[in-house]
């Protein structure tokens, strides 16, 4: 039974029966279905029950304006309205989506306007349609690349192919959120890379994600420079307390050189607090803190030097994974939608640069950062379910940099980032898929760790 929960009952006995016809979002042939209307005992709500259904799509759907009732029924971004037939029992009604299984008479809840508006918000802020010439109040834009500058409350978003939306620590809330044709990493929070050592220059910190009303992630270490003695140790990522995401993993040492030792690669910082939070109608909150993301990943050991020759640089530890904080009452994809479409993934760590000169050691790979943070929550799931459409995975580690030759060594790769955790709640359904923390892979040697993987299909 489907229980719609905002229909009028004038008469409490009244009964329909008609046929119902089917359009299906796949674009083919409808099917149809013997409908019965009538009034739940006691309540004021009102059940539907179908037979027969010939397809397992999603479809909408409609009774026949020419029953007897002359009952039509629209739809309006997803919660269904009269469609201005005169009914003589006065009984008028608001639906939603429902899953059509073969041979059952089994359908969702539908969704009714109040608890759109208390999951999506008004929808005050229009559509949005990202095709990298739209512009618009609540974002910058760069190029096909777009970044929310508030909190922002949508009727409608889509995405053309290879455009994105970076959510900047801000919240999403849509009425419909469209990524038929959305790119890998189309709405997003992950960590930046962490930059690669070059020569004896080491290199960047990955950049975490600045928290405003959701939290943010910490940043990777900056790769230290090489000289011409014993090289220098990574720097541990920067320290996140509270956070759903993972833990940045150590970097690499640096190779040695003849002057010495390369320098040990940087611890992995303390793993944030995480927090259980588990109902959609909760923000990311612990008391006055905001849950953040994934921790930045540590720096490589930069390489021991020679005598006129010096180590190669560390690489910078990736940043971290920020937070995915999306409410949405309808979540579309299509066959075209791309794995990993929502992402909140740590950064990849840096590679180690190369030694400059004979007997000068390479610089150690950086590790990867941990991975982000996503909560995501929807009435209604429209189109075609996505493998790993949700990804939260760490960041992989940074490869070794390359000695100067004679008897100097290579330095060690970086380890890969633990992934973050994902929480889907389908409220339409009653059901929460969530995705885990996951250890990222050791060094083999030169060659970094891959990040540990948290995905969600759905």
């Amino acid at each position: 039974m489907a229980i719609f929960t905002r229909p009028k009952i004038f008469n409490a006995s009244t009964r329909f029966l008609g046929t119902a016809t089917f359009q299906r979002d796949d674009g083919g042939d409808p099917a149809t279905a013997n409908v019965t209307i009538a009034p739940a005992t006691g309540s004021a709500s009102t059940r539907i029950a179908f037979a027969d259904l010939a397809s397992n799509q999603y479809a909408y759907f409609r009774a026949d304006p020419a029953a007897r009732t002359g009952l039509a029924l629209g739809c309006d971004d997803g919660v269904f309205v009269e469609s201005g037939f005169a009914l003589a029992s006065g009984l008028s009604l608001l639906g939603g989506h429902a899953d059509l299984t073969a041979g059952t008479a089994a359908l969702g809840i539908s969704t009714s306007y109040a608890m759109r508006l208390a999951l999506a918000g008004d929808g005050s802020d229009g559509a949005g349609v990202l095709n990298g010439t739209n512009t618009y109040a609540w974002a910058t834009k760069f190029g096909s690349a777009y970044a929310l500058t508030r909190d922002v409350y949508l009727s409608s978003l889509s995405f053309a192919s290879g455009t994105s939306l970076f959510t900047n620590g801000f919240r999403l809330y849509v009425h419909l959120l469209d990524l038929s044709s959305a790119s890998a990493a189309a709405l997003r929070a992950s960590g930046t890379t962490g930059g690669a050592g070059s020569g004896s220059t080491g290199g960047t910190f990955g950049g975490g994600r600045s928290g405003v009303t959701i939290g943010g992630s910490s940043q990777g270490a900056a790769g230290p420079n090489g000289g011409s003695g014993a090289g220098t140790a990574g720097g541990a990522g920067a320290i996140l307390l509270i956070g759903n995401g993972g833990q940045g993993a150590a970097g690499g040492s640096g190779g040695t050189g003849a002057s010495g030792a390369g320098g040990a690669g940087g611890a992995s910082a303390p793993a944030p607090v995480a927090q259980s939070l588990g109902t959609p109608m909760r923000e990311p909150m612990s008391g006055a803190s905001l849950v953040g993301g994934g921790c930045g990943g540590s720096a490589g050991g930069s390489g021991g030097g020679a005598l006129g020759a010096t180590g190669g640089g560390g690489g910078g530890g990736g940043g971290g994974g920020g937070v995915l904080y999306v409410r949405c009452n309808e979540l579309r994809t299509s066959v075209i939608t791309a794995a990993g479409a929502i992402a909140a993934k740590g950064g990849d760590g840096g590679n180690g640069g190369a030694g400059v000169g004979t007997s000068a050691g390479g610089g150690g790979g950086a590790s990867g950062a941990g991975g982000g943070y996503i909560d995501l929550a929807f009435q209604i799931r429209t189109g075609f379910a996505v493998a790993d459409l949700l990804d939260a995975s760490g960041g992989r580690g940074g490869t070794g940099g390359e000695s100067g030759g004679g008897a100097a060594t290579t330095g060690v790769g970086g380890a890969g980032g633990q992934s973050g955790t994902i929480v889907v709640f389908d409220i339409g359904s009653g059901t929460s898929t969530r995705g885990a923390l996951a250890s990222g892979g050791a060094a083999v040697g030169k060659t970094g760790g891959a990040g540990g993987v948290c995905r969600v299909t759905i």
